[in-house]
């Protein structure tokens, strides 16, 4: 008797854990590049300055800083994710790893759907603690919205170590 082999392009149990297995992978690369400490570093004394520029502007304080921190966030946000995609893409040519993972038999959009997933969780989780950061900023400045602010800054910080827990 026969056994029909599975086509690779089948959706089958394991497709998801083919998936996650690529998005594991990607995340703990990404999360061991010393370029996202130091872009994330940089965000935080971005948003850290932006308390120094309230300062300048008098009754406007708190918009200033909400102002200059998101912006700070959104820029971040972005140079992170084109700088660990591009360095990630090119130590995977450079190690030849993605010459050994697309002969396995998963369809090629598993393989992005992968890398895709891992870079997402690795944007997520420096997205938190930017947000982190400017919500505690904004605690401190605006003593009115304290209690609000803080417990949004603290269920904040409980998902990011949620999330980098869960995924090392």
């Amino acid at each position: 008797a026969t056994v029909a082999q599975p086509s690779r392009h089948m959706i089958n149990s394991s497709l998801v854990g083919v998936v996650f297995a690529i998005d594991l992978k990607t995340y703990r690369e990404a999360v061991r590049d010393k370029v996202l400490y130091s872009m994330l570093l940089f965000a935080v004394a971005l948003i850290l300055f932006s308390l120094l520029l309230g300062e300048l502007a008098p009754g406007e304080q708190l918009r200033l800083t909400v102002d200059v921190g998101l912006a700070g966030i959104s820029l971040m946000t972005v140079l992170l994710a084109i700088v660990i995609g591009v360095s990630h893409l090119h130590k995977e040519i450079e190690r030849k790893t993605v010459y050994f993972i697309l002969p396995m038999p998963l369809a090629r959009w598993q393989f992005l759907a992968g890398k895709f997933v891992g870079m997402a969780w690795v944007i997520a989780v420096t997205l938190g603690v930017m947000t982190g950061t400017l919500l505690t900023v904004m605690a401190w400045h605006e003593p009115d919205l304290q209690s609000r602010v803080l417990l949004m800054a603290v269920v904040d910080v409980a998902l990011i170590v949620f999330l980098a827990t869960t995924l090392r």
